[in-house]
């Protein structure tokens, strides 16, 4: 009877999903892809793809039985809009990561305030959105601003900005209005104004980046009220396990 012989992993051919290419072991071991940069945007996409279905699935199986938890009528009548969720806890916010913030916001403020003139554009707020983007938001509970950390995504413009809307200010006095909108407690290790009732800080003062920041989620719901006049939704916050809250929304 012959023998055996297991083939190592080492020795054994690896090829490009996408185009076929054969791809050596030790590139495997790094990436799915040949080098091909187009490769590798195509394969991502049908990861995406998948990841979306898949998370629709389970957010219209939510919202059907949701609704047959509370009665409601006709379930799939409510477009069922996929987005990130936030799920860690409410803790204190740590002397450590105030006392680093507003050392960083000493800095930014000082070397900011000595030009304010700055053009607005680059922080028009869309205001005209509709307010179930903000009930999506708070469906979600903020999963883009894990990301703000102790410097918040502020930076000169920001300061500049809010400067320029309050010409009398001086340094200390914007210091002091940032530092009164910080929240005692905050989600862990996210943003050091992301409190449980969203961000603390007025619009007017936030950076460009979280006021021009949105999700697919809410690109999705966009597209479904401007483009196809739907107005009835279900609003799903999802990840890798499931639906973790789901609400009825109409606009």
């Amino acid at each position: 009877m012959p023998r055996l012989v297991r083939q190592s992993s080492q020795n054994r051919e690896n090829r490009c999903p996408i185009c076929g290419t054969s791809i050596t072991w030790y590139e495997a071991r790094s990436k799915i892809t040949c080098s091909d940069r187009k490769c590798f945007i195509t394969h991502r996409k049908k990861q995406n793809d998948r990841r979306y279905r898949r998370n629709l699935a389970r957010a219209t199986a939510y919202r059907n039985k949701t609704a047959a938890r509370l009665g409601v009528q006709s379930p799939e009548s409510f477009r069922p809009i996929v987005t990130s969720v936030n799920t860690r806890p409410i803790v204190p916010l740590s002397r450590k990561r105030r006392y680093r913030s507003m050392n960083m916001l000493i800095r930014l403020v000082e070397s900011s305030v000595q030009d304010v003139q700055h053009d607005l554009r680059s922080f028009e707020d869309d205001q005209q959105s509709p307010p179930i983007f903000a009930i999506a938001c708070a469906n979600c509970r903020g999963n883009c601003c894990l990301l703000g950390g102790t410097q918040a995504h502020l930076d000169k413009d920001a300061i500049r900005h809010f400067a320029s809307i309050h010409p009398g200010a001086k340094v200390r006095d914007i210091i002091e209005a940032y530092s009164r909108s910080q929240p005692h407690a905050i989600f862990r290790d996210s943003c050091v104004f992301h409190s449980a009732n969203g961000c603390s800080l007025p619009r007017n003062m936030r950076s460009a980046t979280c006021l021009n920041t949105i999700c697919g989620g809410l690109v999705e719901l966009r597209q479904r009220i401007e483009l196809d006049g739907e107005s009835r939704f279900f609003l799903a916050a999802v990840n890798k396990n499931g639906v973790v809250r789901g609400r009825f929304e109409i606009c």
